[in-house]
């Protein structure tokens, strides 16, 4: 049986511009609350864009206009909430019981 290789994520400073030559999301807003976000994570896979933002029960839900279209896992041995957005900058519904 062959193992599923893992994700690789890598730091996301700002607002992504720099690592992915444009914005990770389409609207100025999101990228404005993810650019004030610490430790946040990247990957990609598939044409599709996720990013990993360190949670804490205690603490304010990253992006919560996106609060229908997260996922909670852990990434990098960290808890997490995790967004995706297709190429476009556009956020989509997580895989449902398929991890990034």
């Amino acid at each position: 049986m062959m193992e599923e290789k893992q994700t690789e994520w890598y730091p996301l400073r700002g607002d992504g511009r720099a690592l992915l030559g444009r914005p990770f999301f389409e609207d100025a807003r999101l990228n404005a609350q993810l650019a004030a976000s610490e430790g946040a994570m990247w990957c990609a896979k598939d044409g599709i864009r996720c990013v990993a933002l360190p949670y804490a029960p205690q603490c304010p839900f990253p992006l919560v206009e996106l609060f229908c279209l997260a996922r909670v896992e852990t990434v990098c041995g960290r808890e997490c909430v995790v967004y995706c957005a297709d190429a476009a900058g556009v956020p989509i519904m997580p895989s449902i019981g398929t991890k990034r």
